[in-house]
């Protein structure tokens, strides 16, 4: 926290403060309502899933009342009663109008105790179908049961699975056991009825005979005996309720007897699925929170903001200050402890500036006049008169040579004292270097030469005066020193972004990294002359023109040195 500025501190604090409050109210309201929440979705979940087992207790009703009233009817125990078959191509059609008035039904067979069978479809195989179900004729005569079975044991054409419900055609009263009556019902439309009355539910359902067989499951093809294996009670007792995992999902397993059947109906309730009406209104919470944090972020930030925006100006004006504007004036917005925190600073400032100017005021006079005393140390006039009669003397004696070489010194003494003004012409500084070398190579002769590589335009820029003459003066005499080839000093100009770089290259001996680090900290070395130079010139540049310009020192061993000058395009002094 002790990095981060005054508004974001406060912008926090208020901001996770009211955050804080906001989640503990959010928690409180979810731990009071979220377990009368739970039960309320699980017991509608469980609602829905026993609409499934109504539907399928509804339509094994409709099957034990087709039962009865073939059991009671007087034509079929008549028939089987008579025992000699008279009527059994009647009963045979009574059957089949039957079995084709129900959708459900894939055929309705009667065994009789008389040896007689009687059977909807005459595709069926009689001795097939009293082989099948040979253990249950036997049986005792109130047994209705539910059995699961292919009919192609006993069908000649048809291979489908199918539930088989068999009931004993009894007469009570004589106590007479007539034959046995057997309804295959159609598998597949029997699983229709449970997943139509299961599609909208995300739970599982499992219908298992007594022995623990499964007869349908929802979905389709999904394995649940797990359940049945780890809860064995589920098939010996009434209604069970319960909580374990399935599949790793914790769930609530309920199972219940199926109505006028053996059978039992096993449902499974995934709890991530019966909360995902809850978790959507958490959901819903935690959006509404996220608003409210949004607004409160907000104000936090307007609050903040306005209390930091003054103390936020005032550290902006220090800084610009410390970059060495001290034009900088604060408005006095407040009349608090800020507002005359900002007024003492803007006194500070404008002192500061005074002191600043005066100071430079002080070190320019100081410098002209160390430059006008050593203007003074050497009469110019004389100098002069008396170079000028050596001129005169060398042309009597026809010595052309010596003629030139002190009209270029004249001229060299001329621009570097007779002017006042420290500024000159760019075209005029390299008047002054020409003169200079014009007096070198009579006493080098042909070991260098110059190249001026200056556009035209660039000529009439100011630049300061004597600037140019060290750097090639150093060239001549270090740079070249002890080289076996022909030292090319060449001086280039350009105008880049405001500002005038003037470039003096040569071909000469280089110096090393140290070296170069020697010359730009100043240190004493073998080459004091050049480091006095480069010092001098550069320390005038910054000193009229500010620390961003200046000389940049590039340099290769044995490939040669290149000096940038850095001057501002409308140089003042």
């Amino acid at each position: 926290m002790k990095f981060f500025s005054i508004r974001n501190k406060i912008f926090l604090f208020y901001a996770c403060s009211m955050m804080i409050f906001l989640s503990l109210v959010g928690y409180i309201l979810y731990s009071l309502f979220f377990n009368t929440l739970k039960e309320y979705q699980v017991n509608y979940s469980i609602e829905l899933a026993n609409k499934t087992q109504y539907n399928l207790e509804f339509f094994l009703s409709s099957v034990n009342n087709t039962a009865a009233l073939l059991s009671n009817n007087k034509n079929i125990i008549e028939e089987l009663s008579m025992g000699n078959g008279l009527n059994k191509d009647e009963v045979n059609t009574f059957l089949e109008n039957t079995a084709s008035a129900h959708a459900y039904l894939k055929g309705i067979y009667i065994i009789g105790q008389n040896g007689n069978v009687y059977i909807s479809d005459p595709r069926v195989k009689e001795e097939d179908l009293v082989l099948s179900f040979e253990e249950l004729i036997a049986s005792n005569a109130g047994d209705e049961i539910y059995k699961d079975s292919y009919t192609y044991k006993y069908h000649s054409s048809y291979n489908a699975r199918t539930l088989t419900y068999t009931k004993h055609i009894y007469d009570y009263k004589n106590n007479v056991d007539y034959g046995l009556l057997i309804i295959a019902i159609n598998y597949d439309f029997l699983r229709e009825v449970i997943s139509t009355a299961s599609v909208t539910l995300t739970n599982k359902m499992l219908v298992v005979d007594p022995e623990g067989e499964t007869l349908f499951t929802f979905p389709f093809n999904s394995y649940l005996d797990e359940v049945i294996f780890k809860h064995p009670e589920v098939l010996s007792q009434g209604t069970l309720r319960f909580t374990d995992k399935v599949f790793g999902e914790e769930s609530i397993i309920v199972s219940d007897t199926v109505k006028y059947s053996n059978w039992k109906i096993i449902s499974i309730h995934p709890l991530n699925n019966i909360l995902a009406d809850i978790q959507k209104l958490l959901f819903e919470m935690l959006k509404m929170m996220a608003l409210f944090f949004i607004v409160i972020a907000f104000l936090a930030y307007i609050f903040s903001y306005n209390i930091t925006k003054p103390i936020i100006t005032l550290s902006n004006s220090v800084k610009q200050v410390e970059k060495g504007d001290l034009s900088v004036n604060v408005d006095i917005k407040n009349k608090d402890e800020i507002g005359e925190l900002t007024a003492a600073f803007n006194k500070m400032v404008k002192r500061i500036d005074q002191l600043i100017k005066r100071t430079i005021e002080n070190e320019k006079q100081k410098a002209e006049m160390d430059f006008k005393i050593l203007q003074a140390q050497i009469n110019p006039h004389f100098l002069y008169n008396t170079l000028d009669s050596i001129r005169w003397m060398a042309t009597l004696q026809n010595a052309p040579i010596v003629s030139t070489m002190v009209s270029s010194i004249i001229n060299l003494l001329k621009y570097n004292f007779s002017r006042k003004d420290s500024l000159v012409s760019l075209s005029e500084e390299i008047d002054s270097v020409k003169n200079y070398m014009s007096i070198q190579k009579y006493k080098y002769g042909d070991m260098f030469d110059i190249v001026y590589n200056i556009p035209d335009e660039i000529l009439e820029y100011k630049t300061m005066k004597f600037i140019l003459q060290p750097i090639v003066e150093n060239a001549i005499f270090h740079g070249f020193e002890n080289i076996e080839h022909i030292g090319i000093i060449e001086i280039s100009a350009c105008i880049e972004e405001d500002f005038l770089y003037i470039t003096v290259s040569d071909n000469g001996i280089g110096m090393t990294e140290e070296e170069q680090q020697n010359v730009v900290n100043r240190k004493p070395s073998n080459k004091q002359y050049l480091e006095i130079g480069i010092k001098n010139v550069d320390d005038r540049i910054k000193f009229y023109c500010g620390e961003e310009t200046g000389l940049t020192l590039s340099s290769t061993k044995n490939v040669g040195t290149t000096v940038t000058f850095k001057l501002p395009v409308n140089i003042r002094m």
